[in-house]
């Protein structure tokens, strides 16, 4: 990953002899994965004069590679996500070479370190519905608004109202959902929320759902 130049948090990429891109990526305050080898890369741009402003660059991926998807935080969730999922497909595909350990990460730029960190959704399987009331849900709204439950609250009480929760000694599974307006950069910050929380009874699902408020 040195190769890469981070400056003011943009990845810069020559994508061919002629042609250079810039991924601005989400940045992250607190520490997650910091190394990851035996990779390939993908890129996920931002590009205003494309369809749906999203182009997706998948060209050097090695099946059998851990793979880093850098995805611009200017992309809102349900202009990425449809490029987010095909390489969950691809990558999880039967094939004669399948590594059965390799996963998926997300890159982010740390905003103290100044390196790149990794978020691990190998697993996660983003939906668009899902109807569950026996979980706890958290719903991360547009503008940082969140709904724990049936309770709208600010963003920066959800760890202590998580704590809270956790205090009792029932195992308990967290559904959580995102509107798909809200930013790639928004997506990053919530999970970094909830991936520094830490829990003993809850349990976050390994299912995302995907809230559309967009108009047909």
């Amino acid at each position: 990953m040195k190769k890469y130049l981070i400056l003011l948090f943009v990845l810069f990429i020559l994508i061919s002899c002629e042609t250079k891109r810039n991924i601005e990526l989400a940045r992250v305050t607190t520490p997650a994965i910091k190394d990851v080898t035996d990779i390939s890369q993908a890129f996920i741009f931002y590009m205003p004069n494309k369809k749906d402003s999203v182009e997706l660059n998948k060209n050097n991926l090695i099946s059998t590679t851990n793979w880093i998807v850098h995805v611009d935080k200017r992309l809102k969730l349900y202009q990425a996500l449809p490029s987010i999922k095909l390489l969950q497909e691809k990558h999880s595909a039967n094939s004669p070479h399948k590594n059965e350990n390799a996963k998926n990460y997300f890159s982010a730029a740390n905003a103290n370190t100044k390196q790149l960190n990794f978020i691990d959704f190998t697993k996660v399987n983003y939906l668009t519905s899902i109807k569950d009331s026996s979980y706890l849900s958290i719903v991360f709204n547009a503008k940082n608004k969140v709904k724990f439950n049936t309770q709208t609250i600010v963003l920066d009480s959800l760890p202590t109202l998580l704590k809270l929760a956790d205090t009792t000694t029932t195992k308990q599974k967290l559904i959580i959902s995102f509107n798909d307006q809200i930013n790639f950069q928004q997506y990053i910050s919530d999970l970094e929320i909830l991936l520094n929380t830490p829990l003993k009874n809850i349990e976050i699902s390994e299912k995302q759902e995907i809230i559309s408020t967009r108009k047909k």
